[in-house]
């Protein structure tokens, strides 16, 4: 562990330790931010936790893009954000919490299903149904690009779980990085994921806060449980060919 990261662990058990020293129960209002498609994997863990440990702190999400989260942050609205690849600035402060790999995602029953990994020029007589929110759109592009290939949407949609669902119908494949636990689209239709090969870049899920501002005491506990919370890290398979992508 980082030497900063251990003042930082200690400053927060302080914090904690004080509290309970003088017998308060953590209350009061945490705003949190997520990237809309992360926002199933880790927020309901969160949500009860606070609800079994600390009823009497009330939660309120703020879901959107990257560029949104950081406006949230900025203007107060939130105290704490999680995204993919949320980069330290000037402004901000983050930690990562566990990384993911960009995959493809098919309908069930398509002929590169049947396969282990996926080559990404084989998908290029194949519909992509791009999830446009940065920055998973960019990073789509990128990786082609770092293949000399050009990826062409033809369709473009900010909701995950459509994505999800045209892929299920046979409509396309997409390219993304959550993997939920379920294969199946919200209308019971089968979706294959595949690891690519060459293996993209690890992005890691990040938190993020403005950097100097101090965090409420539910933040600090926020953060503090969304490490414990965080799932294990899904990076498919390691290979030494990685592509860089801006996360």
């Amino acid at each position: 562990m980082h030497l900063l990261e251990m003042s930082n662990e200690l400053i927060e058990s302080a914090s904690r330790i004080e509290a309970t020293l003088r017998g308060d129960e953590l209350s009061g209002r945490l705003g949190i931010g997520c990237f809309a498609s992360l926002g199933p994997t880790l927020i309901p863990s969160l949500f009860a936790h606070f609800r079994d440990n600390y009823p009497e702190v009330k939660l309120r999400l703020r879901t959107g893009a990257h560029d949104e989260l950081e406006a949230l942050l900025e203007s107060g609205e939130i105290e704490l954000a999680i995204g993919y690849g949320l980069h330290a600035t000037d402004t901000l402060d983050t930690e990562d919490l566990y990384e993911d790999r960009m995959h493809v995602i098919l309908p069930h029953g398509h002929r590169l299903a049947a396969q282990e990994v996926v080559r990404p020029e084989q998908l290029m007589r194949e519909t992509l149904i791009l999830l446009d929110t940065p920055p998973s759109s960019e990073n789509v592009r990128l990786y082609f690009a770092a293949h000399g290939l050009v990826s062409k949407p033809r369709f473009r949609f900010q909701d995950f779980e459509v994505v999800r669902s045209l892929v299920a119908r046979g409509i396309g494949y997409s390219v993304v990085v959550q993997h939920p636990a379920s294969d199946v689209s919200y209308e019971g239709l089968g979706i294959v994921a595949r690891p690519l090969d060459p293996t993209p870049a690890p992005v890691p899920v990040s938190c993020a806060w403005v950097d100097g501002r101090a965090l409420t005491p539910p933040a600090l506990e926020a953060r503090r449980a969304l490490r414990v919370l965080a799932p294990p890290s899904k990076l498919w398979w390691s290979h030494s060919n990685q592509i860089e992508v801006q996360a």
